[in-house]
C-alpha cells in the first residue's frame, strides 16, 4: 500500500526541514506601538464604581474609592501586559 500527500507541492519543505530552518533562524523581536486602556471611575448613591471603554466586563464596585481602585489593579496585573499605559479618570 503506498500513502500519497494530498496537495503537498515539491517545493514545501517536511517537518524536519522546516524544524531544521526554525532552528538556525535569527530571533525576531516583537515591536508594538504603544498600547493604552482607560479606567473611569464614578461615585453614586451606592458607592465608587469603575468601568473601561477598553475592556469589555471590568467593572468592580466598593464604598470607597481606594477599595475599588487596588480591586481594579489587582485584576489588571493578573492579566494585563505590564507594557500597556494604564490612566485613571474619575467622571463627574
Amino acid at each position: 500500500m503506498e500513502i500519497a500527500e494530498a496537495g503537498r507541492e515539491e517545493s514545501e519543505p517536511d517537518y524536519a526541514e522546516a524544524l531544521a530552518a526554525f532552528e538556525a533562524a535569527e530571533p525576531a523581536e516583537v515591536v508594538r506601538p504603544p498600547r493604552a486602556i482607560l479606567i473611569e471611575y464614578r461615585c453614586d448613591d451606592d458607592g465608587w464604581h469603575a468601568t473601561s471603554p477598553q475592556i469589555d466586563g471590568l467593572f468592580a464596585d466598593g464604598p470607597v474609592l481606594a477599595e475599588v481602585q487596588r480591586t481594579v489593579c489587582k485584576r489588571l496585573a493578573e492579566w494585563l501586559d505590564p507594557a500597556v499605559n494604564v490612566t485613571f479618570r474619575i467622571v463627574p
